[in-house]
């Protein structure tokens, strides 16, 4: 494995602590905190990102990637969030449950 391949793999572990740790945000509130832990939830997820972030400025400073074009996907992500948002929430979803399938009659033994 090179060094890019590694900071990629890293980048990847960091997204799904970021992911963990936004959903123990959302589960159990931000200022909640682990027993075996003393950070709150959004110190852990502020650590997270901090480690996401140092992945994200290796992988641009070593790898060519162009900041620029990062920023204009972000800068389009941020408009198509308040836009789905609907004024900070989101947007009503009515769940659909898959349609039934016909089970075969067994015939009895």
């Amino acid at each position: 494995m090179d060094r890019t391949e590694e900071l990629l793999l890293i980048l990847s572990e960091e997204c799904a602590e970021v992911a963990q740790a936004a959903s123990k945000c959302i589960r159990f509130g931000m200022a909640a905190t682990h027993p075996n832990y003393p950070e709150s939830n959004q110190l852990r997820l502020e650590q997270e990102l901090g480690d996401f972030m140092a992945m994200f400025k290796l992988l641009i400073e070593e790898n060519g990637l162009n900041e620029d074009n990062i920023m204009k996907a972000a800068e389009a992500k941020l408009i198509k969030v308040e836009k789905f948002m609907r004024n900070g929430r989101p947007p009503q979803v009515t769940p659909q449950l898959p349609p039934q399938v016909p089970r075969k009659s067994r015939k009895p033994r």
